[in-house]
């Protein structure tokens, strides 16, 4: 019996995806198409609702969920409250940051992802800034012309480039 006991305990945890497991699932989903949407803007030459429409066709997605982020979103927000957040690697957080700036149709998380980075960061980190960045750029807090691609390795750069006040940006953030 206590054989079997520990056999099972020994499947149990095998089979349990751990938390980098899952944010490294999570990120490869969320990369896929939005790397191929990537190549076709360069080729193109530029962003454009066109190219938008003509990508949504070929892969079978739809204009409100064009990366086919809904189901992987879902699956997200329901684990998210396991996370054993002190575990995370680098690599983790980046891969957490990543996914929750994409997760704007759920708002409600991205705040909550910038009290989550605050205390594992600090306030105004360069983590927090990418996301305080989003929600910003999101709400209009933040005005970036229509098909402009941020580049969050140099949020510093950008932030300078539309006059950010980070301080004032995250009051108007964690305001909402």
């Amino acid at each position: 019996m206590k054989l079997l006991l520990e056999n099972w305990k020994h499947y149990i945890k095998e089979e349990v995806e751990t938390d980098s497991q899952f944010m490294q699932r999570m990120i490869v989903g969320d990369q896929q198409l939005r790397n191929l949407f990537q190549k076709d803007i360069a080729a193109a030459g530029n962003w454009s609702q066109e190219l938008v429409n003509k990508f949504v066709d070929k892969h079978k997605t739809s204009k409100d969920d064009v990366f086919a982020d809904s189901s992987r979103a879902q699956e997200f927000l329901k684990r998210e409250p396991t996370f054993r957040y002190s575990n995370f690697s680098n690599d983790d957080w980046n891969k957490w940051i990543i996914f929750v700036m994409h997760l704007d149709k759920h708002e409600d998380m991205q705040l909550k992802g910038v009290k989550i980075l605050e205390k594992q960061f600090g306030k105004l980190s360069p983590q927090q800034k990418k996301l305080l960045w989003r929600i910003g750029s999101n709400r209009k807090l933040i005005k970036i012309p229509s098909g402009y691609i941020v580049s969050l390795d140099n949020i510093e750069d950008e932030a300078k480039k539309f006059n950010v006040d980070w301080e004032e940006l995250f009051s108007k953030v964690v305001q909402l």
